[in-house]
């Protein structure tokens, strides 16, 4: 998990924002033993980082984290993979979590960010601008 994610999470919780995570970690959706074992792996890997969320999605590579924000009425997401970056970006604003597989990458939709402290000031800047 990256420094200070737990942290910041929780203070966006604390203001009201709903904590959606959606993950298309491999065979996580499938409907099987092998399914129902990945799940277990995501959600230990959240509690033993202290990651609070009010909803896990889990969706499938096939469908992307498209499908999963868009019937889920996600707001904004928060990633650093290219593709997801793109494709979700095509529908809800992205943040990107800058990194060195995404470090080139520039489409619309997108905000650029380096660490959670960032993502915190994004997103706050983000719903200033929807109150007025």
């Amino acid at each position: 998990m990256k420094l200070n994610a737990n942290k910041i999470i929780d203070k966006l919780k604390k203001l009201g924002h709903q904590i959606y995570i959606v993950t298309s970690r491999t065979f996580a959706s499938d409907d099987n033993a092998y399914g129902e074992r990945m799940r277990k792996i995501v959600e230990n890997s959240l509690a033993k980082n202290k990651i609070h969320y009010d909803k896990l999605i889990y969706t499938n590579e096939t469908d992307g984290k498209v499908k999963g924000c868009l019937d889920n009425g996600v707001e904004i997401l928060i990633d650093d993979s290219p593709r997801n970056l793109i494709e979700v970006g095509k529908y809800i604003p992205v943040i990107c979590f800058s990194d060195k597989t995404n470090h080139t990458l520039k489409t619309e939709n997108m905000t650029r960010c380096n660490s959670w402290k960032d993502i915190f000031r994004v997103i706050n800047e983000k719903n200033d601008k929807a109150k007025k």
